[in-house]
């Protein structure tokens, strides 16, 4: 009989983006990879062999919001404790705040969580008969992909340009964004809108 197993193990975490130390920004990736092999081949006589032999592999990418950002108490931000209480701290996240020329502060970015998982298992029975060999057997594979996603906009989004700090109606030049700054000084978000999916997904990648 002759048996050979391997197993690995790799863990990934990187961080970027972290300009500086706030919760409105920086991103968080993590790579997991498990993978494990067993193959047993017995002889029952000279010319009768089984192999079988089982492979397992999971892979797993993740990304999310810093720590700092997770759970996020709207409250630090002047938000009022009910608004606060309307996100689950599950997916309550660092808001996001659009600006003209797509510059956002809060990241603006999707939160992933993607499992990869892959099973593949075979027996194998070899015979020899005069000088003919045979093989009789099975094989079974399963390939299964997930995906989980959530963004900060589950928590809030909130757009602000010049609408309502331009000068006149007519003007809608807003020379190097500085009247959308001006509305976000005041607190007057052109639009704003909390997303919720279809099942409200949790996220936690650790």
């Amino acid at each position: 009989n002759h048996l050979f197993v391997r197993g690995s193990v790799y863990n990934r975490n990187s961080l970027y983006n972290r300009y500086t130390d706030s919760p409105y920004v920086g991103v968080n990736f993590v790579f997991k990879a498990r993978q494990g092999v067993i193959d047993d081949v017995h002889t029952f006589n000279s010319t009768t062999f089984l192999n079988v032999r089982y492979g397992y592999n999971r892979f797993i990418r993740g990304q999310d919001q810093q720590s700092d950002a997770q759970g996020f108490d709207m409250t630090q931000l002047g938000f009022s404790s009910a608004f606060n209480s309307l996100i689950p701290e599950a997916i309550r996240r660092f808001p996001r705040f659009d600006f003209p020329s797509n510059t956002v502060l809060g990241n603006g970015m999707s939160n992933e969580f993607r499992p990869v998982t892959t099973h593949s298992a075979a027996a194998i029975l070899n015979k020899i008969v005069n000088t003919h060999t045979f093989k009789f057997g099975a094989e079974l594979r399963i390939y299964r992909e997930d995906d989980n996603f959530a963004s900060n906009d589950q928590t809030g989004q909130f757009v602000f340009d010049n609408t309502y700090t331009r000068q006149n109606s007519a003007s809608g030049a807003d020379f190097n964004g500085l009247q959308a700054f001006a509305s976000f000084l005041l607190g007057l978000p052109t639009t704003q809108q909390i997303v919720r999916g279809a099942t409200c997904p949790v996220l936690t990648v650790r």
